[in-house]
């Protein structure tokens, strides 16, 4: 009966054995997947590099864009905006020069017109005194 119990013992060994090696099958499946997952993972952080990469070319050509558009603006735009505000400040003065005159001119035109009737009031009376 040792041999019975040697048999059962080796039997048992036998079904853990074979439970062991179910088990590892199964771990090493697991770490399969694991090993496409950390695969799949590598090649998503590669794409992540690609695009963080593109995205640091646009964002240095974005910059350099404004760059240009700010120098436009400080060197071209702003300086010819001047320019034509002085032009018009010029035009303003020349403008108000050219009323002044005008109003000169209105008053100067009352003033003959009241000379002129005043000279004739002048003629009547000297001919009635002569």
């Amino acid at each position: 009966t040792e041999m019975d119990e040697l048999k059962a013992e080796v039997a048992k060994l036998r079904t853990e054995m074979d439970e062991l090696k179910a088990e590892v099958a199964k771990l090493r499946t697991e770490m399969d997947e694991l090993k496409a997952e950390v695969e799949n993972l590598k090649a998503e952080v590669e794409n992540l590099k690609a695009d963080m990469e593109s995205l640091k070319n646009t964002v240095a050509r974005l910059e350099s864009r404004t760059t240009a558009v700010e120098l436009t603006l400080e060197n071209e735009t702003n300086k010819g905006i001047h320019i034509i505000a002085e032009g018009h400040q010029d035009l303003d003065r020349k403008l108000n020069q050219a009323l002044k005159i005008e109003e000169e001119k209105e008053i100067l035109m009352l003033r003959v017109n009241y000379l002129e009737s005043e000279l004739c009031k002048v003629k009547s009376r000297l001919k009635e005194i002569a």
